[in-house]
């Protein structure tokens, strides 16, 4: 019974390395995501692990599906909803990540400082002291060539992005970029914003109007105070309001372009954005599912086993 959590964790390492091999390097993230929550749920029991690896395999073969399925759309043609779309960035961002300076879409930093007397090789983690961190998810834009897009990154499933690792004297340096020269990959749920837009700026420039006439309350009096009282009655405040409309239609002063949004869908499908081209990342999710799902199957059979032994243990007491 002692022997078993060890062969366990040996297996788990073992797999770990395996499918290091065979995927990305920044599949690496995930598998250090899974050692940590795995033996910190270990000490809890198994089946907080194989809960957690039967959610994520089938999160990634979810999004596997979702991208082999799913045809990619130019922007300027797309239908109202799930689409897939793949562009670069439309224009020069002007976003650079804070430490590497490069020119990025999307980026996650960390900063640590050597504070012992060791050499970085020898620092343990006691040994780096956190002295800057940051991100920035804000929404992004798009091109394909026939239109523009802008993309919420908040929710999604973000792979392939540029992982930075380096040492500068005494710092240890991290950055997770989406590179702004690089293809982006995005599928999400597309809504174009036009009609919502105009209603809420024509409004605006309404009260604005209004605003303007009440600077001068003898002459708004004038003109509509229809019943001669000295005030502006709820009737009378309508009429205001239906004249302030009437004059900004006839202006004509607020003309708004559609705005293309892609944001995480509301029917909770996979929302991916990626540098991976799409036969790539179809692999990559499907591998990662499986991964997660032998590692469940795993751990789920040692549970069986155990309690099995538990039980018949038991009865030979008896």
């Amino acid at each position: 019974m002692i022997g078993q959590p060890i062969v366990v964790l040996l297996l788990l390492f073992l797999t770990l390395f395996v499918f290091y091999k065979l995927a990305t390097n920044y599949f690496l993230c995930y598998s250090v995501r899974l050692v940590v929550v795995g033996l910190v749920f270990y000490c809890f029991g198994l089946l907080g692990v194989i809960a957690y690896c039967l959610y994520f395999s089938l999160r990634e073969l979810k999004a596997s599906f979702a991208v082999k399925d799913t045809v990619t759309s130019r922007i300027s043609s797309a239908a109202q909803g799930y689409v897939e779309i793949i562009g670069k960035s439309s224009k020069e961002t002007g976003l650079k990540a804070p430490l590497s300076g490069l020119p990025c879409l999307w980026y996650e930093y960390s900063e640590y400082e050597n504070k012992s007397i060791w050499p970085n090789w020898m620092a343990g983690s006691k040994d780096w002291k956190l002295i800057s961190s940051g991100s920035y998810h804000d929404p992004f834009v798009l091109s394909d060539g026939t239109s523009s897009c802008q993309v919420n990154p908040l929710g999604a499933q973000i792979s392939g992005l540029n992982c930075r690792n380096w040492y500068e004297g005494k710092r240890r340096c991290h950055e997770l970029l989406l590179l702004a020269n690089k293809d982006v990959y995005v599928l999400g749920e597309f809504i174009t914003i036009g009609e919502e837009v105009q209603k809420a700026k024509a409004n605006k420039e309404v009260s604005a109007l209004i605003n303007a006439w009440k600077q001068n309350p003898n002459v708004l009096k004038a003109s509509f105070d229809i019943n001669n009282d000295g005030e502006i009655d709820l009737q009378e405040m309508a009429l205001i309001r239906t004249r302030a409309q009437r004059e900004v239609e006839q202006k004509a002063a607020i003309k708004i372009e559609p705005v293309n949004t892609i944001n995480k869908p509301k029917d909770k499908r996979p929302f991916v954005i990626s540098h991976h081209p799409h036969s790539t990342l179809v692999n990559r999710h499907r591998l990662h599912g499986l991964y997660y799902l032998v590692i469940g199957l795993f751990l789920l059979a040692q549970t069986q086993a155990y309690c099995t032994g538990l039980v018949f243990n038991s009865m030979l007491c008896q």
